[in-house]
């Protein structure tokens, strides 16, 4: 998928979105920017949410992604497996191109 500077967008998705599950979506791009969409927002699972995303693509030395989660009342291990796994995935296919 090509993006609007006509560049190649890179990116991968884990989770589903069934209930008690979220979906993780993780493109690469120049700055971090994070869209969380839940059921009942409440800001306190934002808050988690966020800090839950800087600090795995910061383990992961990922500057720049945008990440959408779609959640479905998952448990914040469930979140973090999801996560970790789109990130994965996004950077094997950007080292393979």
């Amino acid at each position: 998928m090509k993006s609007k500077d006509g560049f190649k967008r890179i990116t991968a998705q884990a989770g589903t979105l069934e209930s008690s599950d979220c979906l993780v979506t993780c493109s690469l791009q120049d700055n971090l920017e994070i869209e969380y969409r839940g059921p009942d927002t409440i800001e306190i699972l934002r808050e988690r949410t966020e800090k839950l995303v800087k600090e795995t693509t910061s383990r992961y030395g990922l500057k720049g992604a945008y990440i959408s989660i779609q959640d479905n009342g998952a448990l914040e291990v469930t979140m973090k497996a999801r996560l970790e796994t789109a990130i994965k995935r996004c950077l094997e296919v950007a080292n393979h191109e």
